[in-house]
């Protein structure tokens, strides 16, 4: 879903973009390195800091620095955390790999396949594919412009704006969670084929498909709230439907011309079912029949029946082969709930937890 809404988003961008979107005469020594977190108050080590800054103490805000080609490491603060910074080295000509050069950085062939992968745009409607397809030349142009836009931001100091601080420390907390569940939980949920083999044998009877059916059928529909002379006609019909059959007309043909069933397009044929999908009646007399046998009519909430009995598959025990993808998915997300559980634990003898119960049942019950 996020991948589709990723390819949307785009789209809609480029269909609704100016493709002179940006001023021709940008900055042309434009040379930007990642935004950078830090607490206020924290020197970095190259740019400028604005006035309105210092209003947000204490608040983990943004800081947007822009480093130029240099040998030193750039880094950033976020809390007591220290991150280095790449260096990006500006290039004077694109190589096989770059789609441009935005102020001498590259913009990478990766971050159009990224977004466009093949996936990515199965998922897309058809008529947004055909557009797609069509305008892929202005979807590269874009891409190099929103580069451009996303440079030229990275020279602005947005500190100072109402929300800013907010949003980035919200979506550093979200990364960072993000980050914790796979170091400490989902990374437990690894497993082995050993593992899932083991697991197999020790539960193979319990991985069974069971039997299967393949049935044609003649109904002869009654309404619930039919007269009695009604459901006798019907049983009547029904009757003479069977004899006509037993006596080697084309089953196929007469439940064509006389069923009430959606499935006479097909010859009243209703394909493969299992136990728990038709009727108890209905299961009933195909459990008893061979195949190829016409059963006697059959009633059932629908009306009266004529079966014939064209296939079966009897319960067999699943493949190894067959089930090993579902079972390592099984135990993985048992391993990953179990981790959960146990961090979960852990941390919240740590960390000391006090719920509000009543304010909790009161917004519990308002739903």
């Amino acid at each position: 879903m996020k991948r589709y809404l990723l390819v949307f988003s785009a789209l809609a961008l480029l269909f609704g973009c100016d493709k002179n979107a940006f001023d021709e005469k940008a900055d042309e020594n434009l040379q930007v390195v990642p935004v950078v977190l830090r607490e206020t108050g924290a020197k970095t080590s190259v740019g400028k800091e604005k006035a309105q800054a210092n209003k947000l103490a204490n608040a983990t805000v943004v800081t947007v620095t822009v480093f130029q080609a240099s040998t030193q490491q750039p880094s950033a603060k976020v809390g007591s955390q220290l991150i280095s910074l790449p260096i990006h080295t500006p290039q004077d000509h694109c190589t096989s790999n770059d789609l441009a050069l935005v102020g001498g950085i590259p913009v990478p062939t990766t971050e159009f396949y990224q977004l466009f992968a093949q996936p990515n745009l199965d998922t897309l409607p058809s008529y947004l594919r055909r557009d797609f397809d069509k305008r892929r030349g202005e979807f590269i142009t874009q891409l190099i412009n929103n580069k451009v836009f996303e440079y030229a931001a990275a020279h602005e100091d947005f500190s100072g704006e109402k929300g800013y601080a907010e949003a980035i420390e919200d979506a550093v907390h979200k990364v960072n969670l993000e980050y914790f569940y796979d170091r400490y939980i989902n990374i437990k949920g690894d497993v082995s084929d050993k593992e899932v083999k083991d697991y197999f044998e020790a539960h193979k009877s319990e991985y069974t498909k069971p039997a299967q059916f393949r049935a044609s059928h003649i109904l002869v529909k009654v309404a619930p709230n039919a007269y009695r002379a009604e459901v006798s006609n019907a049983y009547t019909r029904a009757s003479e439907l069977r004899r006509r059959a037993l006596e080697g007309e084309d089953f196929g043909q007469l439940a064509s011309a006389y069923s009430d069933c959606p499935s006479k397009v097909k010859g009243g044929d209703l394909d493969f079912f299992t136990k728990g999908q038709t009727h108890p009646s209905f299961e009933r007399a195909v459990e008893r029949m061979s195949i190829g046998d016409i059963s006697p009519v059959v009633e059932t909430s629908q009306g009266y029946h004529v079966i014939k009995l064209t296939d079966r598959v009897p319960e067999r025990t699943l493949s190894f082969e067959e089930i090993k993808d579902e079972l390592k998915n099984q135990l993985a997300l048992r391993k990953t709930g179990e981790a959960y559980e146990a961090v979960l634990q852990s941390l919240t003898n740590k960390y000391k937890v006090i719920r509000n119960e009543s304010l909790i049942r009161k917004l519990v019950e308002q739903y």
